[in-house]
């Protein structure tokens, strides 16, 4: 194991920098808007621009990389997050805060594209594996890293969102040091979203309700917190469970729905999480220690449930058609994820911070029924024709992963030789190189 990972130790602790600067921003924003009397559906719409520009950044990536190339892109887009850090303290807008939200998502969908890329370039089809799991691991620990360490700082202060600049911009001294040759330039998927549906609508449809609820989770928890009077410095380790929750119990759920219909699999997770989610809004529950301990149980529910979601698509796919399925169910996670925060942010303005427990649980009883339905109407798929489950192919966390590197043709899927021949856009970004 040490001869494998120690060839990308170096983008390896590229990825924790990166995800350690961001993950303090995930708890920061909301906290410090709060601060800053900005209204709940102000937080609302700040933090779902992440979301918009994380999605952008998926879809036009790889243009980008191409233009600059991995090294390049990388670093340009390290220097616009850093900034939009150091952006948040000295323009206290809602406006100027989206748009910097926006232009850090947007840059990070980027750098996972660029160090996904890479991580792939350097693994053979007997290390992939092992390579790509250890990539998903250093993501989730570093982003819980960047999010307890807020604890440490005064979030009325400036000191944070320096940290988090520093972090961010630390990020770029193991790639820019490397030794590798660069990767070649990622391929733009064309993406046909009624084909993918058609294929797999139970998969299309959990990705997209379970986006718009962990992607209120994950943007409104420190609000929450902050709402109902739980000690500041106990805030970032609530929010920070949400994600060791889903660490704790991400792959042992995805290797059991191997075994049985994962169809039920999600049944089971949604139904855990509604429960959960409304015990902690109806309960009155305000010992934050307990509350803790039950938004890990929250996490460990539903954060698999995307990777079963997108295991189960990998299952009806075609061979040829891996690539574009993973970029499918990201694309339809990412447009989850900017709804999820401002609806529940909204129902928060209105009827108090238990509103997004409540929220949560309605979207998830509507993913249970549609689930029910398809369980009716369509077979169970045999465990013999099923794609295993794969961690970091499985993982919301960055650009198209799939299980298997396909090696055939697929014309839905252009590599930078066939650019010119297919669109004269990227040709003339091409010939601009040349």
């Amino acid at each position: 194991m040490p001869s494998i990972i120690a060839p990308i130790s170096a983008l390896l602790l590229s990825v924790a920098f990166l995800m350690v600067g961001h993950g303090m921003q995930m708890t920061i924003v909301p906290i410090r808007a709060e601060i800053e009397l900005f209204s709940s559906t102000s937080i609302g719409v700040i933090t779902s621009f992440f979301y918009v520009g994380f999605v952008g950044g998926t879809l036009l990536g790889p243009f980008l990389i191409v233009r600059a190339g991995h090294a390049r892109a990388f670093a340009a887009m390290i220097s616009i997050s850093s900034a939009a850090a150091l952006a948040h303290p000295l323009l206290p807008d809602t406006i100027a805060w989206s748009l910097a939200r926006g232009a850090t998502g947007f840059c990070i969908a980027c750098n996972y594209l660029i160090i996904e890329s890479w991580l792939n370039e350097r693994a053979t089809n007997l290390t992939r594996g092992l390579v790509m799991s250890a990539y998903t691991i250093v993501v989730y620990a570093s982003i819980m890293v960047g999010q307890f360490s807020i604890a440490w700082f005064d979030i009325s202060g400036f000191e944070a969102f320096v940290v988090s600049s520093i972090a961010l911009s630390i990020a770029v001294v193991p790639v820019a040091m490397t030794r590798s040759a660069q990767p070649a330039p990622i391929a733009v998927v064309r993406f046909r979203p009624m084909r993918l549906y058609k294929t797999s609508p139970a998969a299309i449809v959990s990705v997209i309700i379970d986006g718009f609820a962990v992607g209120a989770l994950v943007s409104l928890l420190p609000l929450y917190a902050s709402r109902i009077g739980m000690d500041s410095n106990l805030i970032p380790f609530f929010a920070g469970s949400l994600m060791l929750g889903g660490l704790l119990l991400q792959y042992p759920l995805g290797r059991l729905s191997d075994k049985v219909d994962r169809r039920y699999m999600l049944i089971v997770g949604s139904l855990g999480t509604v429960a959960t989610s409304l015990f902690i809004a109806l309960s009155g529950i305000s010992n934050p220690f307990v509350l803790i301990g039950l938004v890990v149980l929250l996490g460990s529910l539903i954060q698999p449930l995307y990777a079963i979601a997108a295991a189960h698509a990998y299952d009806y796919g075609a061979s040829d058609e891996m690539v574009e399925t993973a970029a499918g169910i990201l694309l339809a996670y990412g447009l989850g994820s900017i709804f999820g925060p401002f609806v529940s942010s909204v129902a928060m303005d209105h009827f108090g911070p238990n509103a997004l427990f409540i929220v949560v649980a309605v979207v998830l009883v509507f993913m249970i029924g549609f689930l029910v339905m398809r369980v009716l109407q369509r077979d169970t798929l045999p465990n013999a024709e099923k794609a295993d489950y794969d961690l970091a192919a499985s993982a919301p966390i960055g650009g198209v992963i799939p299980p298997d590197l396909y090696e055939g043709a697929n014309d839905y899927i252009l590599v930078p030789d066939e650019y010119t021949a297919a669109n004269s856009d990227l040709k003339k970004t091409l010939k601009d190189r040349e």
